[in-house]
């Protein structure tokens, strides 16, 4: 459109926000091409998948006009729904609206664990929430969403593809089926893929598309993780960076790292970000980082998910993400007043991750690699019959109401046999009337709230400081002393569940205790763009190889997984050594399995290969039979073996 026309288009989209233009749009004079095309389609009553790059203006472009539509009609219930994926999202949002909503005189409220503002007696018209949350909300007090006219699925990428975006499908359906009307549901996010797929799983019905796409300019640069920390500070000063954001895969990457950083020019302005700390921790950290003129912020995944925290100059990825999506969310911290602009530093291990960070940068910049085939997590059917029971708990409810909530996603047999399983452990029951019910085996995780999130848990000490007595975070073995938030703590005394700890200001031995991944497993046709690069005169279904005394080494590239199921499926026939994307077999190693031995070697390993998934808490209620079918359907191993049983054996001289 030309600048007249867009002239033209805000001047009536003002005139249709009377009462929404000033709080919304006042302090920008005109609006982004998204907002043009995205709020004459809301209010027009449609159904909307949002999708434009960071920092467009995508919530009050979806915000603005709903607000409008429910001042035609204010009620003093319940009537829109905000979704955000994390605790943190839903704080960030709530505070860049509230000036809004103040100036409307519209009461909004946030409802998570560490924010349960609404609640039973006080409710506002208006709520952000997550989807635990939400399904907390839905199973106790189902009749205070009988009036609700909108929600609002917000970072939406961050969920589908996941348990958690599985278990929200099946609450917007429960949602559906309480309200008086059918709400509209409006989606949102800055990286879709396939827009079309991801409103057919969250709307589930006729909706328009309002997507915005401009190239994004990628500036980056891969640093030798032994001298990096020379050459980050040079770029600094040559380029006058004040604020730099690093990203690590892991807790125990996030304290040791900010150890590293800890010198001149952004020594004392070094801040840790991550999931063990406590909410308070997090968020000071968070305005600090947003405050600061000059600072570094180490973060793992906790900062990924467009929680406002300032301008930052630039990104740097401390070893590649998991993959382009995760890759992007990252970079999409930096450089937020320039929309389509981003300087990013990759640091790698060695030559295999620098080809790995070259490969997601290329896909970060080709929408078809930002989203693959998902298969609907089946702990969601648990998860969801536990929180539906309870949601039913007076009457109970049949095993044709449940079949009915998961129709169209998972087939009916599926749903009979994890409901005998969930029988059969005393977890659910029936009565007289042959209805079901919560069993008495789930009474404890409903009392805490267990049914409501299908995140798997761990054991974990809380942590207190006795100088304060102020909680710091969590860990899971804090004894005798550790590193949090890039301090080292001495542990002074424990409970069963708490740890009263010292702040140890000298030099000490402080264990780092955290757990969890670097960057996942990969899928295999990644594996092979990774090949192509450095076999850029092979196909696809070549692999190359090279001979080494009466040995093969045979460069697979199909990553730890797959290449342990295809290790597994060959054992019992060859000797077969897997070392990295390396097989070292003898010359006379047969190494194309049959198709069924690669199936009953991903059969016979998934309880191994769930331990690398990215599976719900209750994937362990599955009957047997369901973990492995998921398991390889998860997997796509027909895919698998289809690719395998196609390729061939390609001589190279050097690797």
């Amino acid at each position: 459109m030309s600048e007249v026309e867009n002239i033209k288009a805000d001047d009536k989209i003002r005139k249709a926000l009377r009462r929404t233009w000033v709080p919304f749009f006042g302090s920008f004079g005109k609006l982004k091409d998204i907002q043009r095309l995205a709020i004459p389609l809301i209010l027009g009553g449609e159904d909307v998948v949002i999708s434009s790059p960071k920092a467009t203006g995508k919530t009050e472009a979806v915000l603005a006009p709903v607000v409008e539509r429910w001042l035609e009609n204010p009620k003093r219930v319940l009537s829109v729904i905000y979704i955000s994926p994390t605790r943190a999202l839903v704080n960030d949002i709530y505070r860049r609206v509230r000036l809004a909503f103040n100036h409307l005189d519209i009461h909004i409220s946030r409802r998570t664990g560490d924010h349960p503002e609404f609640r039973k007696g006080r409710i506002t018209p208006f709520l952000i929430t997550t989807p635990e949350s939400l399904d907390s909300l839905i199973s106790r007090y189902p009749a205070t969403f009988r009036e609700v006219d909108a929600v609002i699925v917000d970072e939406v990428h961050l969920l589908d593809n996941s348990y958690r975006g599985d278990q929200l499908r099946i609450l917007l359906r429960r949602l559906k089926k309480i309200a008086q009307e059918r709400p509209n549901i409006y989606v949102m996010s800055a990286t879709i893929g396939e827009p079309q797929g991801i409103g057919g799983n969250f709307i589930e019905g006729k909706f328009r598309v309002a997507i915005k796409r401009e190239p994004i300019v990628i500036e980056y640069h891969l640093l030798k993780e032994s001298s990096f920390v020379g050459e980050i500070w040079g770029e600094a000063k040559r380029r006058n960076l004040k604020k730099l954001l690093f990203f690590v895969n892991s807790r125990y990457e996030a304290e040791e790292m900010a150890k590293t950083l800890s010198v001149p020019p952004f020594r004392g302005n070094v801040w840790v970000h991550h999931g063990s700390m406590s909410r308070r921790e997090r968020e000071e950290v968070e305005n600090l980082v947003n405050k600061a003129k000059l600072g570094v912020c180490v973060a793992t995944s906790t900062l990924e998910f467009g929680i406002d925290i300032g301008d930052i100059d630039a990104v740097v990825l401390i070893a590649p993400p998991r993959d382009a999506a995760s890759l992007l969310q990252r970079l999409g911290r930096g450089n937020r007043m320039r929309e389509n602009y981003v300087l990013a530093y990759g640091v790698y291990l060695d030559e295999i991750q620098k080809i790995i960070f070259e490969q997601l940068f290329q896909d970060a910049q080709k929408e078809d690699y930002l989203s693959s085939p998902h298969t609907f997590d089946l702990s969601v059917v648990c998860q969801q019959t536990f929180s539906y029971l309870y949601q039913k708990r007076r009457i109970g409810t049949s095993t044709g109401a449940l079949k009915r909530l998961f129709r169209g996603i998972v087939g009916d047999d599926d749903v009979d046999k994890i409901t005998g399983a969930l029988l059969d452990k005393r977890l659910i029951t029936t009565g007289r009337s042959g209805f079901l019910y919560p069993g008495e085996g789930i009474g404890g995780a409903i009392i805490y709230g267990g049914i409501h999130s299908n995140i798997p848990g761990k054991r974990e000490f809380d942590v207190y400081d006795v100088a304060t007595g102020r909680r710091v975070g969590e860990v899971e073995n804090p004894f005798p002393s550790f590193t949090l938030g890039g301090r080292d703590w001495a542990v002074v005394s424990r409970e069963p569940d708490r740890v009263w700890v010292r702040y140890q200001k000298r030099e000490s031995k402080a264990r780092n205790v955290f757990t969890g991944g670097r960057y996942g497993f990969w899928d295999f046709r990644f594996g092979m763009r990774l090949k192509k690069r450095l076999f850029p005169h092979i196909n696809e279904y070549e692999i190359p190889y090279r001979r080494c005394d009466n040995y093969l080494h045979i460069f697979h590239f199909t990553g730890p997984i797959y290449s342990f199921i295809w290790t597994y499926a060959l054992r019992e026939k060859n000797k077969i050594e897997d070392v990295g994307d390396i097989f070292f077999v003898s010359e006379t190693t047969e190494i194309i399995p049959q198709r069924k031995d690669i199936e009953n070697a991903a059969r016979e390993t998934s309880s191994v290969v769930t331990h690398y998934m990215n599976l719900g808490r209750y994937f362990g209620l599955l009957p047997r039979e369901l973990r492995e079918s998921h398991v390889l359907s998860a997997l796509k191993i027909d895919e698998f073996a289809d690719w395998l049983s196609g390729i061939r054996l390609v001589k190279v001289e050097t690797v």
